[in-house]
Parts: C-alpha cells; structure tokens; sequence
C-alpha cells in the first residue's frame, strides 16, 4: 500500500535559489521507500526521484542534476532539494511511501 503525506506550507524561492521541501510519515515499517512527484500545472503527476532506507536513490532523467533527497527513518522525515531553481519548477510536490519498491 502507499501512504500519502501532505506537504505544506508553500515554498517559495527566487529563480537561481535552492528550495528544501519536506515531509513527514507514520508508517511504523522501516524498510521504507520515499517516492516524490511533482504536479505541474495541468498534468498529471511526475515521477521525480525515489530514496529507499538502506540510502539508494533514484531518478528521473530530467531530475538527476538539480534534484537530491534525503530520508531519516528516525525522524520519519524525507526531504528533496532542488538546485538552481527556474520558473519551469512551479509545481505540487507530493511524496508518497511503500514497504516495497513500485513502478514509478
């Protein structure tokens, strides 16, 4: 099953800046793996990046240069970062959790 977390408040950052957005789960497994999306505007959404408990990280072909995550399995708190921030960015960003890996 994937558990959905709602992530607030807005981030807003000026073009060029890093952005930090994050989120939080309850799941009491810890064979976790975080799946981010973002949602752009008038699309469905988009598999962005994927970080597992044991520190593997995935991710899309157009995420891979200015997109990192982190996962605290501690903390239940995963974040994603995006570098050098444009205004093609502008989206909602989700992050979803599973005890196991599923296609993207």
């Amino acid at each position: 099953a994937v558990q959905f977390i709602i992530i607030g408040p807005d981030v807003s950052v000026a073009e060029g800046q890093t952005a930090t957005l994050s989120c939080t789960y309850s799941a009491d497994f810890s064979n976790v793996f975080i799946y981010w999306y973002g949602q752009y505007p008038g699309e469905p959404p988009l598999y962005t990046r994927r970080h597992d408990y044991d520190g593997e990280t995935f991710s899309a072909e157009f995420a891979k240069q200015r997109f990192s995550t982190t996962l605290d399995t501690n903390t239940k708190r995963s974040s994603v970062t995006v570098l050098s921030v444009a205004l093609s960015d502008t989206a909602t960003y989700y992050c979803a959790i599973t005890r196991t890996t599923v296609a993207p």
